[in-house]
C-alpha cells in the first residue's frame, strides 16, 4: 500500500547550464575558513563557491532545524572538502578531479535525465537531496525526494546512488579522519517556545538575539569576528533551552558558516 506524501508523487529533475572550467590544484593542508567575500575565480584566497555541493533541504523537522542545518559536504577548488559544517579535510588534485569527473558522468546518464522510479512507496514528509557538480564546463544539479527513504525499495537509477555513495564516501572521511572546522562567521537560529521551563539558563546578555520577522518563527542572525567569537564561547553546541532577560522561552543553536555562505 503506498504512503503519498503531500507533494504528491516523488519526483527529480536535472537541470543543467554552462559555468567556467574547473582547474584543481594539489592542496596541502586544511585551512580555516575566513570572512569576506570569497574569489571564485580560482586566483587564491577562500575558496569560492564548491565545486560538489551535497544538501538536505525541505522535509518535515523540528522548527529552526531547515534554518540550521548544514550542507552534508561541500568540496571546493582547492580541494577543501567540508563535511557537516563540522569538520574539514582535503583532497588531493587528482582526487578531486577523479570525483568530479565520475559524479557528473553519474548526473549526466540519461536514466536519471529522465529517470523512473522502481517500487511503489512513497515516503511521507522526506527531505529532498539535492547533488551540484560542476566539471568540465558544466555545473549539473541534480533533485531527489526521499533519496535515501526508498532505496532498499529499488528507489532511483543505480547512477545517481553511485554518485550518492562517492560523495558519502568523501564525507565519512572527513567526519573520521578529519579536522574540526571553524570559521570567524556562524549562523545563530533562535526558536521561540511556548510554556516556561524552570531547567532554562539564561539567555547571555552579550550575545545578541535575532529578530523576528513573525511571530513564533525561527529567528536567524549571522555573526561575524568578536560577536561569533561570543556566541561560540557562550552557546554550548547543539539546540539547548534559554529564558530571554524579559522571562521568554527560546531555544538555540548555531553552526559555523561556509566560505560560500
Amino acid at each position: 500500500m503506498e504512503r503519498w506524501t503531500r507533494r504528491g508523487a516523488t519526483a527529480l529533475f536535472v537541470a543543467a547550464l554552462l559555468a567556467g572550467c574547473t582547474h584543481p590544484n594539489r592542496p596541502t593542508g586544511p585551512a580555516r575558513a575566513t570572512s569576506g567575500t570569497a574569489p571564485t575565480d580560482g586566483t587564491g584566497g577562500a575558496p569560492g563557491s564548491p565545486v560538489a555541493l551535497w544538501r538536505l533541504v525541505d522535509g518535515f523537522t523540528p522548527a529552526g532545524e531547515e534554518e540550521a542545518r548544514g550542507p552534508l559536504l561541500a568540496v571546493y577548488e582547492d580541494g577543501t572538502a567540508i563535511a557537516d559544517a563540522r569538520f574539514q579535510g582535503r583532497l588531493a588534485g587528482t582526487e578531486l578531479t577523479d570525483l568530479l569527473t565520475k559524479v557528473a558522468a553519474d548526473l549526466s546518464r540519461p536514466a536519471v535525465a529522465s529517470p523512473t522510479r522502481s517500487g511503489g512507496v512513497t515516503v511521507m514528509d522526506a527531505p529532498r537531496t539535492v547533488f551540484t557538480v560542476r566539471s568540465g564546463g558544466r555545473e549539473l544539479t541534480v533533485s531527489a525526494d526521499a533519496l535515501d527513504e526508498v532505496r532498499a525499495e529499488g528507489g532511483y537509477p543505480a547512477a545517481l546512488y553511485d554518485a550518492r555513495d562517492r560523495l558519502d564516501a568523501v564525507r565519512q572521511r572527513v567526519v573520521h579522519g578529519g579536522v574540526k572546522y571553524t570559521a570567524d562567521r556562524v549562523r545563530l537560529v533562535v526558536v521561540p517556545e511556548s510554556g516556561a521551563d524552570p531547567g532554562a539558563a539564561p539567555w547571555p546578555a552579550d550575545v545578541p538575539l535575532p529578530v523576528g520577522e513573525s511571530s513564533g518563527a525561527p529567528m536567524t542572525a549571522v555573526l561575524t569576528g568578536a560577536a561569533a567569537a561570543t556566541a561560540t564561547s557562550r552557546l554550548p553546541d547543539g539546540w539547548h533551552r534559554y529564558r530571554t532577560a524579559s522571562g521568554e522561552p527560546v531555544r538555540a543553536t548555531w553552526r559555523y558558516l561556509l566560505p560560500d555562505e
